[in-house]
């Protein structure tokens, strides 16, 4: 999300906790050599560094607690994921009765949706699992204090 939209979202959650509530949030960046970007399902999404989205924090009245690093962790999961995707993407049109329940022409349209939808998030997800092993985005489990009052935000 871009640094604008994301101190917005900081606003919003700042009207909502009570001074000292604690917000906890997953942010993907990319490293500081790296210039990922996501081509597959948001071509036009720009994905901001750590320190601008630190920044945009601290302006909007938050402490920063804890960050930690959770790129292996999270690795590991998308490529559990992209397996038990594929695996049910084998499994889905084959299934017994599949056709049969709401008819051939029916059965066609579904797959269609679903093979566009089954590429684009295999696509997706190999992409940033691919993008946090070549260590060209890094994910960052950031804890924040609320610190003031909320400033006037409409959310």
């Amino acid at each position: 999300m871009p640094s604008a939209d994301f101190g917005k979202y900081l606003a919003c959650m700042n009207k909502m906790l009570t001074p000292g509530g604690l917000l906890l949030l997953h942010r993907m960046t990319p490293s500081r050599s790296s210039s990922v970007h996501f081509r597959s399902l948001h071509p036009e999404l720009p994905i901001e560094p750590l320190s601008k989205d630190l920044a945009v924090a601290e302006s909007g009245g938050w402490e920063l607690v804890d960050i930690e690093t959770l790129a292996s962790d999270y690795e590991e999961t998308l490529r559990v994921w992209i397996g038990r995707l594929r695996q049910s993407a084998s499994g889905a049109a084959s299934a017994p009765g599949y056709a049969g329940t709401i008819g051939h022409a029916g059965a066609d349209r579904l797959a269609g949706t679903y093979a566009h939808s089954y590429r684009a998030w295999l696509l997706y997800l190999v992409e940033v699992a691919t993008s946090l092993h070549a260590r060209e985005l890094q994910v960052h489990r950031i804890l924040l204090r609320r610190t003031h009052r909320a400033r006037s935000v409409v959310c």
